[in-house]
């Protein structure tokens, strides 16, 4: 990792991400559902919306689920 953080197999790698680089990661699946979903690249205005729906599915331990029904009922998918 580019903080010199290591991983021996997918297990560590897996570990890794879970617990220091969850917001990293939830954040980029939040974006590439969202450009997905809407046909096109997110803008730095969807940050917002990438915010609000992180921190709606935090309440849900980032669940998928969660994250595809906030993304499936945003305002940016629903006017697109």
């Amino acid at each position: 990792m580019p903080s010199g953080e290591t991983y021996a197999d997918f297990a560590d790698f897996k570990t890794l991400l879970s617990t220091t680089r969850r917001d990293y990661f939830v954040r980029n699946l939040i974006d590439k559902l969202l450009i997905y979903t809407m046909g096109r690249r997110t803008e730095r205005a969807d940050r917002y919306l990438i915010d609000d729906i992180h921190q709606r599915i935090q309440a849900d331990n980032f669940g998928l689920h969660a994250m595809v029904v906030e993304v499936l009922t945003s305002k940016s998918f629903r006017s697109r």
